[in-house]
């Protein structure tokens, strides 16, 4: 049944972006939609099946999520030639970040970053720090890595400040 999801889809990503909540996939999204190439963010969630997710990823040229990693196994499966990578924030400045709008999420959070480990482990995924977005040299090799473009530091230099999010309301209702 999951391989018909990849027959679905028109092409698969060409990357797809793994990291916890509160770790700047967001500003990651917009930072990789760049010279007629689109980011996705968080696209899994909105999504009821396989088959949709496989949908939705296929129409963008890659994606940060933030939940995908609950079905990272079939991820690996179904999109063997995507470029992986993920971003790691530390579990507790995620579940701090998280307690300061509200949110109670400790064990759900342990539990995501437990599978980002787990992904890991399968080998074929780029690490980076969350600290790292920082730096100018990181951005440039995400940036190649994912767009295989050649980087554009005035690009980066226009988003590297914004603090980017999603409205955690709508977030949560979604």
């Amino acid at each position: 049944m999951r391989n018909i999801a990849v027959t679905l889809c028109k092409a698969n990503p060409s990357f797809l972006v793994l990291s916890l909540p509160r770790s700047r996939s967001t500003w990651l999204s917009r930072y990789l939609s760049y010279g007629g190439k689109s980011c996705g963010h968080d696209l899994a969630p909105r999504c009821g099946s396989i088959a949709e997710v496989m949908q939705s990823l296929s129409q963008h040229d890659g994606s940060c999520e933030t939940g995908a990693m609950l079905g990272h196994q079939v991820l690996r499966e179904e999109l063997p030639h995507t470029k992986f990578i993920t971003i790691r924030r530390p579990a507790h400045e995620v579940v701090e970040s998280l307690a300061r709008a509200g949110l109670n999420v400790e064990e759900e959070v342990y539990r995501r970053n437990a599978m980002l480990d787990d992904f890991e482990r399968l080998g074929g995924v780029r690490r980076y720090a969350y600290g790292d977005l920082r730096d100018p040299a990181c951005c440039k090799e995400i940036f190649e890595y994912c767009l295989g473009l050649e980087f554009d530091p005035a690009w980066w230099l226009t988003l590297q400040e914004l603090n980017i999010q999603v409205n955690l309301p709508d977030w949560l209702r979604m």
